[in-house]
């Protein structure tokens, strides 16, 4: 009788260190993209990026920050979330898939290689990214 293999679920290793959480202005009206960053012997393991517009945003009506972007590695891949102001239905891209692998090492190795791009994307696409939230 065979067994079915039990699926890799990536979990951040608990001596990773939370090295970068800050704030990044974006713009003088309320934009901000946040970085968490977290390390395992020099090397990113687990990040989420976030941008989203403040309670002084000219496009805010609430009493609460609002998400436009984010990038993260929840649920065993590292994924995009794009929010709207309308509040109709986010759209959520995955960008690197974790469940397949074969080892912790190889999912930390898939998130340190994509990390750049994925600061990048948000960093240097948050007009766009704006732009889309205000469908």
């Amino acid at each position: 009788m065979s067994t079915k293999p039990v699926e890799f679920v990536y979990q951040r290793r608990p001596e990773a260190e939370l090295v970068v959480d800050t704030p990044i202005y974006l713009s003088a009206d309320g934009d901000v993209l946040h970085l968490r960053e977290w390390q395992y012997r020099g090397k990113v393991v687990d990040f989420a990026l976030n941008h989203y517009v403040t309670t002084s945003h000219p496009e805010n009506d609430g009493d609460a920050p609002l998400d436009v972007a984010r990038i993260d590695t929840c649920h065993s891949e590292v994924h995009r979330h794009q929010f709207y102001k309308s509040g109709r239905s986010q759209n959520r891209d995955v960008i690197q898939p974790l469940y397949g692998v074969a080892s912790l090492e190889e999912a930390e190795a898939l998130i340190a290689d994509c990390y750049d791009k994925c600061y990048f994307d948000l960093a240097a696409n948050w007009g766009e990214n704006l732009n889309r939230w205000r469908e």
